[in-house]
């Protein structure tokens, strides 16, 4: 059995959510993705563009099912691992170095 690097529990979510990330010359890119689980200390994310391993990101989410109402969360992280998946579409794990309520 693998090793297991989850520090605390996790709850599976269907939340959409924004990842920003630095792009050339400073700016800063958006992509829009679904949060679909999260914890304390991190979340997996699906994106349509590739997000690299390694890479800081900022994760703006809502707690919410419909995306409507809900406490608003912005979480900054980096990338521990990045893959395609088999639909076309990207999936990042993002470990959070800090969070905080909107």
């Amino acid at each position: 059995m693998g090793e297991d690097r989850r520090q605390s529990d996790r709850l599976a979510a269907s939340f959409e959510t924004v990842v920003r990330r630095p792009h050339a010359f400073g700016a800063k890119r958006q992509v829009s993705g679904v949060l679909e689980n999260l914890s304390g200390d991190g979340a997996f994310v699906r994106t349509s563009e590739d997000v690299g391993l390694g890479e800081q990101v900022f994760v703006v989410f809502r707690l919410s099912a419909t995306g409507h109402t809900g406490a608003r969360v912005a979480a900054r992280g980096r990338v521990v691992r990045s893959e395609r998946q088999p639909n076309g579409s990207a999936g990042i794990a993002v470990r959070f170095s800090s969070h905080r309520f909107l």
